[in-house]
């Protein structure tokens, strides 16, 4: 049996005009500071469709992708999710080299995506500098600044930010934060480069900072509460005399001291990666899921409900990305590698975590759905169905045959799935939940299986315009006309 759902696009297009003239567009989900990286290298991890709906469900708003793939971008359109993708190692030389090869990389990889899928930035390699050849860390920045050229040449330069994540590796010292500094090898014919075109486009420095790695290689001088954001002691900076009560932060400020020494005091640091493992060999002991579980949980606390900005930087919040969404089975040794995920492979938590801030465990009593009513008539949720997923812009992928709610195949069901995601875009406002009188709230999570209904916290108010719901009453009632007229 095909799929219940259809879009009666021949009968509505008469009216889109009209129904444009009383409706908005819901607004869009508000990014928070926290994101996630997703990973794939395995060969057992859900649908990219399944991953957008785990993302939302916990209220994820910022994903980064270390490819281009067009499935996975695809998958995220409509989302209310930005998401950064990533060119290849493989592929810097030649866009270095070539401006019509740096364009074709856009016209493959963003042009067909965008605005459906919100890209933020485009990320040129991944810790490119001391990790791969020299030739090809210094096309890095050529490179960066042809995608440049080839967003402006689209009108897109000032929506999606082009940047290059590094390692620490990248600094020579770091300790203490204060006396931070780039390493003396890059400094000249790299990293200027790249901090002026930076500073020239207003993107922010890339930085993949693991507490992990550092207590890992120096067990006696790094404690490991420090690096877990439990330290009651902290650690005084001899230079400046600031305060540091985690490792986080003080990564965070070494490079703010680096590009300072440099006469670099407008990049904002994104930190592009950082967790923590929930699993390692017998030789990693650190590696466990209470680690991971507080590591990543105070990051949180630290970025999303603390707002402090780091000590160096107060105020400035810091924004990051939790490696990883998933457990990852085919990278290589250690153990470890392989267990930095929330998610185990077939969808269930490693160990709770709460990203809007506090316990790992989100209170979910505070959450508001909207879902079909049971004793809707089929027609009036098929009415529903064609301005939600249409003019409407819920997204509705999810509920097409293959995607994780189309079962059970039924009108409620489907409706309930499109009704919610509209309801959430709409700022949870009770006008976004009536179509027609067919739909209720409800605080009862509707979510099953891998379908997941997204529910965000609420928020200081709701909108102020009840064009939503005039607007899709007015369509409704043109739809009514026209089919009684018939």
């Amino acid at each position: 049996m095909g799929s219940i759902f259809r879009h009666r696009f021949g009968m509505l297009v008469p009216l889109l005009f009209l129904s444009m003239m009383f409706s908005s567009s819901p607004s869009s989900v508000s990014a928070g500071s926290v994101g996630i990286c997703y990973g794939r290298n395995a060969n057992n991890l859900p649908t990219p469709l399944q991953a957008v709906a785990l993302c939302r469900a916990k209220g994820i708003t910022k994903v980064r992708i270390f490819d281009a793939d067009p499935g996975v971008i695809q998958s995220f359109s409509d989302s209310g999710i930005s998401l950064s993708i990533t060119i290849s190692n493989g592929d810097i030389t030649g866009i270095a080299l070539d401006q019509n090869v740096a364009d074709k990389w856009i016209g493959d990889n963003v042009l067909p995506y965008v605005p459906a899928t919100s890209i933020s930035s485009i990320a040129v390699g991944t810790e490119v500098i001391f990790t791969n050849a020299a030739n090809i860390s210094s096309f890095i920045v050529p490179a960066m600044r042809n995608i440049f050229m080839s967003l402006k040449a689209n009108n897109l330069d000032s929506s999606i930010k082009v940047v290059s994540p590094n390692s620490m590796s990248v600094l020579s010292k770091s300790y203490p934060p204060s006396a931070g500094i780039f390493d003396p090898t890059i400094t000249y014919n790299i990293i200027i480069p790249m901090l002026s075109f930076l500073s020239q486009t207003g993107a922010p420095f890339m930085l993949n900072s693991y507490p992990y790695y550092a207590y890992v290689n120096d067990p006696q001088g790094v404690p490991l509460e420090y690096a877990l954001f439990t330290s009651k002691v902290g650690v005084i900076d001899s230079n400046s005399q600031l305060h540091y009560t985690n490792l986080f932060d003080a990564q965070v400020d070494a490079v703010y001291a680096a590009m300072a020494a440099l006469n670099f005091s407008n990049i904002p640091v994104v930190v592009s990666e950082t967790g923590w493992p929930s699993k390692g060999d017998s030789s990693e002991k650190a590696a466990n899921t209470q680690n991971a579980q507080t590591y990543n949980q105070n990051l949180i606390n630290e970025l999303v409900r603390d707002q402090a900005g780091t000590p160096m930087r107060p105020g400035t919040q810091v924004e990051a990305y939790i490696f990883a969404l998933y457990n990852e089975n085919l990278k290589p040794d250690p153990e470890s590698e392989r267990n930095f995920g929330i998610y185990y492979a077939d969808g269930t938590e490693v160990y709770p975590l709460n990203f809007y801030g506090g316990t790992g465990t989100v209170v979910m009593q505070n959450r508001t759905w909207c879902v079909a009513r049971n004793d809707a008539s089929n027609g009036s949720l098929q009415i529903a169905l064609d301005f939600v997923c249409g003019p409407g812009h819920a997204n509705c992928d999810a509920i097409q045959e293959g995607g994780p709610c189309y079962e059970p195949n039924t009108y409620v069901n489907h409706a309930s799935y499109a009704f919610n995601d509209y309801f959430q875009k709409s700022n949870m406002d009770p006008r976004a939940c009536n179509f027609s009188g067919t739909a209720n709230l409800t605080q009862r999570d509707p979510s099953y299986g891998s379908c997941i209904f997204y529910a965000r916290l609420p928020s200081s108010g709701y909108l102020h315009s009840p064009q939503a719901y005039y607007g899709f009453s007015a369509l409704v009632a043109l739809v009514l006309l026209l089919l009684l007229r018939d």
